[in-house]
């Protein structure tokens, strides 16, 4: 099968945006299944000492890496 390297690349992009929006799902679940969770009290949650700073910067970059990836097209 011979494929012109212009229809290539829609392929390319189209399979990058699949795997970002299963991506996507995969965190949307997560998290209703942690929000399920806390709603009826299931699971054991320990609390952990956080440094701030750390926490803040790992918030940080997966958000901007996240407005990136929506944003920009590499």
């Amino acid at each position: 099968m011979i494929i012109d390297s212009e229809a290539g690349t829609d392929i390319s992009k189209n399979v990058q945006q699949i795997k970002v929006q299963g991506l996507r799902i995969r965190r949307l679940v997560e998290n209703m299944n942690l929000s399920s969770k806390l709603d009826f009290s299931f699971g054991k949650f320990e609390k952990d000492k956080v440094i701030i700073s750390k926490l803040l910067r790992k918030t940080l970059t997966e958000f901007i890496n996240q407005i990136e990836d929506e944003h920009f097209s590499i």
